[in-house]
């Protein structure tokens, strides 16, 4: 067992809707800040890009966090808590 998972142990949340539709919405997010970076890295405009690139990263990540939260528990056996 990692360090990681000893320190947060996961559980799944007894409606996940709501998480899955935070998780479209970061991804969405993610996917608009992309296809913007995409334009600046086109026009040359490199102050936009690195934005654009870094708010991309955000929402990414945002949304990986967000999905840990529908991994089964680890403290009982990868049961739903």
């Amino acid at each position: 067992m990692t360090q990681r998972a000893a320190l947060r142990p996961y559980s799944v949340p007894a409606d996940p809707v709501p998480v899955l539709n935070a998780i479209s919405d970061a991804v969405a997010t993610c996917e608009a800040y992309s296809r913007t970076a995409g334009e600046f890295a086109a026009l040359g405009d490199v102050k936009g890009l690195v934005y654009a690139v870094r708010c991309a990263s955000a929402a990414i990540l945002s949304a990986a966090d967000l999905a840990g939260e529908l991994r089964p528990s680890r403290q009982n056996g990868g049961q739903q808590a």
